[in-house]
């Protein structure tokens, strides 16, 4: 039995909705939050196998203040950081003032020239369920990562 999209309730039939410019089955409930484009109707749910795992470096939340506290450690001034890892000084102040978030790349050179750890390593993707009425559709909130 096919699931809204959005709650995850388990119907016969949804409602084509367009929510935030994207188009997906939900139930009447969920319906509200966007534009109906077609009635209800019964279909089919395909086999959905998805196996490829992601993994994605993600920066840590108060990169900002690792990078500064490392940096006066060693002794060394924004200016003598900047020259080091081949940046502006100014993007370096930003950075450290937690205004500018670096790339990944740079946040990379940073942590290899002040010998510590700002980034982490996420994984996204997985396997979801078969053509089976007892397993889960995956919904738009399993999709969401919240942070702790």
């Amino acid at each position: 039995m096919p699931a809204c999209h959005i709650c995850g309730a388990s119907r016969d039939s949804l409602f084509k909705s367009v929510i935030e410019g994207t188009a997906v089955f939900v139930c009447e409930n969920c319906s509200k939050f966007g534009k109906v484009v077609e009635t209800p109707k019964k279909y089919q749910v395909k086999k959905i196998v998805q196996t490829k795992i992601e993994e994605i470096d993600t920066l840590e939340e108060c990169y900002f203040l690792k990078i500064k506290n490392a940096r006066e450690r060693k002794g060394l001034t924004q200016e003598d950081l900047a020259k080091i890892l081949a940046e502006k000084e100014s993007s370096l102040h930003h950075i450290e003032a937690g205004k500018l978030k670096p790339t990944i790349v740079l946040a990379k050179k940073i942590e290899k020239a002040l010998g510590i750890k700002i980034t982490s390593k996420d994984y996204v993707g997985g396997t979801s369920s078969k053509n089976k009425s007892s397993d889960r559709v995956m919904t738009i909130g399993d999709i969401i990562r919240y942070d702790k």
